[in-house]
């Protein structure tokens, strides 16, 4: 069953947070794609203990020309194994900014 949830900061009680560890306890899950406009370490460890049940069937697309991006965040995910795209948009002006959290219980 698909579900749709809209998350407004500040304006919902829900956090992208929140939504992410929640879509990460799905089960059973088989493919789990997060695409983000940035990533930390310390986010990246918050979700560690369950990235790490999904990390071979996760794909995360993350911005990194946004001075928010940090190396460590991105090679902590490589280091729980997911599949890791960088978006580099070529521009400051320019960035990556989605929010798209997506787990499939099928493939």
């Amino acid at each position: 069953m698909a579900r749709l949830e809209l998350i407004l900061q500040a304006a919902t009680p829900s956090t992208h947070a929140a939504a992410v560890r929640r879509l990460l306890t799905i089960d059973p899950i088989k493919a789990v794609l997060v695409s983000i406009a940035f990533v930390r370490e310390a986010g990246v460890e918050a979700l560690a203990g369950a990235l790490k049940r999904v990390a071979g069937d996760a794909k995360f697309f993350v911005g990194i020309r946004n001075n928010i991006t940090t190396l460590q965040g991105l090679k902590r995910l490589l280091a729980l194994k997911v599949e890791l795209y960088v978006v580099d948009t070529g521009s400051g002006e320019t960035i990556f900014h989605p929010k798209l959290y997506l787990a499939c219980t099928q493939k």
